[in-house]
Formats: C-alpha cells, sequence, structure tokens
C-alpha cells in the first residue's frame, strides 16, 4: 500500500456504518465529510487517503464525545 493511503479504523467504519442504517445518507456524508464512493470503499475495508482517514477519524472521536451521537445510536446498543 502507498505511504499516502491508509485504512480507516474499524471501530470507526462501524461507527458510519451504523449511523448510514438509521439515519440518511447525505447526512452521513455531511457529518464525516465522506462522498458516497469514499463511504464504499471504508464500508468494505478498503484504503484511502491517509488526509482523509485522519479526518474521518478526528471526526468520528468528537462526535462520540457530543451528546448527538449518545442519544442517536442509544437505540443501536440495546440490541
Amino acid at each position: 500500500m502507498p505511504a499516502e493511503m491508509r485504512h480507516v479504523d474499524p471501530m470507526v467504519v462501524e461507527m458510519i456504518t451504523s449511523m448510514s442504517s438509521v439515519r440518511n445518507n447525505e447526512e452521513v456524508f455531511f457529518i464525516f465529510g465522506l462522498s458516497y464512493n469514499t463511504l464504499r470503499k471504508v464500508s468494505v475495508g478498503q484504503p484511502i487517503r491517509r488526509s482523509l482517514a485522519d479526518r474521518i477519524e478526528e471526526r468520528a472521536r468528537k462526535l462520540a464525545e457530543s451528546d448527538e451521537f449518545s442519544s442517536a445510536t442509544a437505540w443501536i446498543m440495546v440490541d
């Protein structure tokens, strides 16, 4: 794999894919700064540009710390 490419942390991938099942994709794209193509790559474990992966993981970290994520996904964690 080229040095400028890397995989997104699997925990972040899980967060993104679970959110996309409870919210519309446009909202997920906006929150994480993803395009549909990038969402597909991340979902199947393909590497993406390092700078984009870093940005996605940073947004996921901030979202996980916010009340918005907790309330949006609380029902998912009940199962």
